[in-house]
């Protein structure tokens, strides 16, 4: 992608086009990786550097100057970063004992020890690291991003002479070190070149090597969904859902039905089905999913009665369209699933599920996957055709994954709510959904319908009588 292709996607990010940003991510994650898997030693840390590397990116995008290069701006956002990083990892070791620091590592699970003891060693990487971090800056801007040294002086702010002088002192060591070829070393006839490697392929060479785990596309997606919860002022973030077949939605129901039928009222449980985990947009939808058995009610008292002291200020519908009454009442643990809980189900279901014919795998959450949760309340009202209304309510909490089902959603005006409103529209379901602050606490309302004849018309005129 062009420079000004990137600028004109920054340019929809900043009218507030969310998924520019995710396209932004996308053509940017690779170079941001890369460069800091070689500016970090312990990659563990990398994760946490991309991520404060891309919260800096969505904060800094509406101060951006498009009169400067783009690529110039982003290697000092991820050189701040990393210096900050590698600043507060030596105050760190000046307080813990580093067999302390080196605790992490040992504890990783075996997969990820092995993807990580092999990028550790790897000899570039290991040079780099052994030099102090002013020099290996120098060097891996200007041989793996191929700055100049004036490009180099603006990003890290200091004189070009400073960048010259860095960039000698680390190339002495460097060839000291290893068997490298630097473009000067080219240009002198006298130099032995035999078996000795050219520092800018050795880095494309070792850069192609340097796998992004997809997990960390997970963690971003999940930093970049509950931006939008932070503060006074919320919105709904909408996130791409994957094109399904219909052989691939009715084998998911299918699924989902089997294991619901497995559990207890009140159960929940995790899926994952290998049919659906794809990358087919910017993030990996997964295979995986909640399934959750409801508690039902009969009796509306009984269940506000059970929800007042979460739920105790929330809109309830007045009236509904003609035909329609209330059926039930239901609880369940649901949508909002925390990254540690998202990793650790995926990571172990999809093992397991690989083992199997049917590419298949579940397992009961346990009471401390759902203490994050909350209970979610809805309300269920049907006809005499059998279309269904349902209203869910969700208690908004610090760090939950709150996303709409789908892309572009249609922002409408309801009379009496004074926030976000959004109307999605797809095969499965119909839904209005907004975020509302009610007694300091933040509420997601989803007001919607799976049966094809309950109209647009029909939800609004529900959600203009919750009172």
């Amino acid at each position: 992608m062009t420079e000004e292709e990137l600028k004109d996607w920054i340019s929809k990010t900043n009218r507030g086009d969310k998924e520019s940003f995710r396209v932004l991510y996308k053509q940017t994650i690779c170079h941001v990786y890369k460069t800091i898997s070689f500016l970090i030693h312990n990659k563990q840390d990398v994760y946490d550097v991309v991520s404060e590397v891309y919260t800096e990116v969505f904060k800094s995008l509406p101060k951006y100057n498009f009169d400067k290069p783009f690529r110039t701006w982003l290697n000092g956002l991820i050189v701040r970063q990393t210096s900050n990083w590698n600043r507060k990892i030596w105050s760190r070791s000046r307080l813990y004992d580093r067999s302390q620091l080196l605790e992490l590592v040992e504890h990783a699970p075996d997969s990820e020890q092995i993807h990580l003891q092999k990028e550790h060693n790897n000899e570039l990487v290991s040079r780099i690291h052994k030099l102090s971090y002013k020099h290996s800056v120098v060097i891996v801007l200007r041989y793996y991003q191929d700055c100049s040294f004036e490009e180099i002086s603006k990003i890290l702010k200091i004189p070009v002479g400073t960048v010259r002088s860095r960039h000698h002192i680390a190339l002495e060591k460097l060839r000291s070190q290893g068997n490298y070829i630097m473009d000067d070393d080219i240009k002198a006839p006298s130099t032995n070149h035999f078996n000795r490697k050219p520092l800018k392929l050795e880095f494309k060479r070792v850069a192609e090597q340097l796998e992004r785990p997809v997990d960390l596309d997970i963690q971003i997606e999940h930093q970049f969904t509950s931006f939008y919860f932070k503060g006074f002022e919320f919105e709904i973030a909408s996130s791409p859902s994957p094109i399904m077949s219909q052989y691939q939605r009715d084998r998911f129901e299918d699924v989902r039905t089997n294991v619901r039928n497995q559990l207890s009222m009140g159960e929940s449980a995790f899926v994952y089905i290998s049919d659906l985990d794809n990358e087919l947009f910017v993030f990996p939808t997964l295979g995986l999913t909640r399934v959750n058995n409801s508690l039902f009610y009969l009796d509306m008292n009984e269940w506000r009665e059970l929800i007042s002291i979460d739920y105790s200020g929330i809109k309830l519908p007045s009236t509904m369209p003609d035909g329609f009454t209330f059926i039930r009442a239901e609880t369940e643990s649901k949508g909002a699933v925390t990254y540690e809980n998202q990793i650790k189900y995926y990571t172990l279901l999809k093992e397991r599920a690989l083992k199997t014919n049917g590419g298949i795998s579940w397992q009961k959450s346990v009471p401390e996957d759902d203490s994050f949760l909350n209970v979610t309340p809805h309300l269920i009202y049907s006809n005499y055709h059998m279309d269904q209304i349902e209203v869910c309510y969700m208690l908004l909490m610090d760090g939950a994954i709150r996303t709409i089902p789908g892309t572009n959603p249609e922002k409408i005006n309801v009379a009496g709510l004074k926030c976000n409103v959004y109307y999605l529209s797809s095969n499965e379901k119909k839904c209005i959904s907004w975020i509302e602050q009610i007694n300091g606490k933040i509420y997601a309302y989803d007001v919607f319908t799976r049966s094809p004849n309950v109209t647009k018309n029909d939800l609004l005129f529900v959600v203009a009588k919750m009172k």
